[in-house]
């Protein structure tokens, strides 16, 4: 159950991550047409923070998941499920 419980935690992540890089994006689109140098940079900022958050996350999730995957087949070979 960890194992669920830290993929759903990491794909929430994900989705936070996800929504604040569009919005960060559409404030960035928003700067540049109207020359808004400075609003742009912070925009800027804040999309690479957020997508440096989201790729933690993916390689969390991929880590979690090849976790839960090898014990379960540890599981399967030790009860003949193989």
């Amino acid at each position: 159950m960890k194992f669920k419980q830290q993929e759903r935690v990491q794909s929430q992540e994900q989705d936070i991550a996800e929504c604040l890089i569009i919005e960060a994006a559409s404030k960035l689109s928003m700067a540049v047409k109207t020359g808004d140098v400075q609003t742009a940079i912070v925009a800027q900022i804040m999309l690479d923070k957020w997508n440096d958050k989201l790729n933690g996350a993916m390689k969390q999730l991929v880590n979690a998941t090849a976790c839960k995957e090898k014990v379960q087949s540890q599981v399967d070979e030790s009860t003949g499920y193989t």
